[in-house]
């Protein structure tokens, strides 16, 4: 498994509660094919979705498409306890059936604000997921699915209502925020750890220890990743050549692209290509 990426995918639907401890790291950014949902029940985290910081407490929720890199982050005193739902696209097809853009509109920003009055309605409806996922008898799975498709909508409800703006980042999150918007603007130029660094308004050397702190990645990692997203778009839309892309998405030549790709993907940049036709 490359760096920065998770790779393993789901039968159709998980629930998962868990409780983390202070300090505990997921150990890597990483994207997945698959929809999560993502909702903090108690302490404090920090999340990083695509190219932005987020700080999570109580009540808030996040909502990851597929190929999105993240990474949560925990450091309040006593731990944090968390809500995950990962499901294919396929399992809620009903929800899609009725609005076809209904999950678009539902994942087209990550952080979701529940207000107190409605937490103990979302809360319930996810214990009863993870209780039929516990504790199976007949129909436990077709009841799952049920209770996944009731917080779809209620998700997408809430996503109409008000929103309180995100909290103002800290320094030197903001500065990190700001770079990694610069590497998304233009990695298909020649984007390097000074440029990057000059963003920041830091020294090289500094912004390299803050930017893995931050965003779970080392600058080269997260930029090779950036260009390997960017490939994978062009190699399912066109038809150019695989040292075409590579050019385009800002590698140096053809044969440093296909070692990257291979890194992460697990499979050369033609195979991804055959594979999704």
């Amino acid at each position: 498994m490359g760096a920065g990426v998770l790779k393993n995918n789901i039968n159709q639907f998980t629930i998962d509660w868990r409780r983390r401890a202070e300090g505990f790291d997921m150990g890597q950014s990483h994207y997945h094919p698959y929809y999560e949902i993502y909702y903090l029940c108690s302490g404090k985290c920090r999340m990083f979705i695509h190219d932005t910081i987020y700080y999570a407490e109580p009540g808030d929720m996040f909502l990851i498409p597929p190929s999105r890199l993240h990474r949560a982050f925990y450091s309040t005193a006593g731990g944090a306890s968390r809500y995950n739902i990962c499901f294919v696209p396929e399992y809620s097809f009903a929800f899609a059936e009725h609005n076809p853009n209904g999950l678009t509109e539902i994942f087209l920003q990550p952080k979701l604000w529940i207000h107190p009055g409605r937490r103990q309605e979302l809360e319930r409806l996810l214990r009863g997921m993870e209780q039929e996922v516990l504790r199976p008898e007949p129909y436990s799975a077709l009841q799952a699915q049920s209770l996944l498709l009731q917080l779809l909508i209620l998700i997408w409800r809430l996503r109409h209502q008000e929103q309180p703006p995100d909290e103002t980042l800290v320094q030197p999150d903001a500065a990190i925020q700001e770079a990694v918007h610069y590497i998304q603007r233009c990695h298909r130029e020649t984007v390097t750890l000074k440029s990057a660094a000059g963003i920041a308004h830091m020294s090289p050397a500094y912004f390299s220890k803050k930017f893995k702190d931050v965003t779970g990645f080392g600058f080269k990692e997260y930029l090779t990743n950036v260009r390997i997203q960017d490939s994978e778009n062009l190699l399912l839309s066109t038809a150019l050549p695989v040292t075409e892309i590579a050019l385009a998405c800002g590698f140096s030549d053809g044969n440093y692209f296909g070692d990257a790709f291979k890194k992460v993907k697990g499979i050369s940049p033609n195979q991804f290509r055959k594979q999704q036709e």
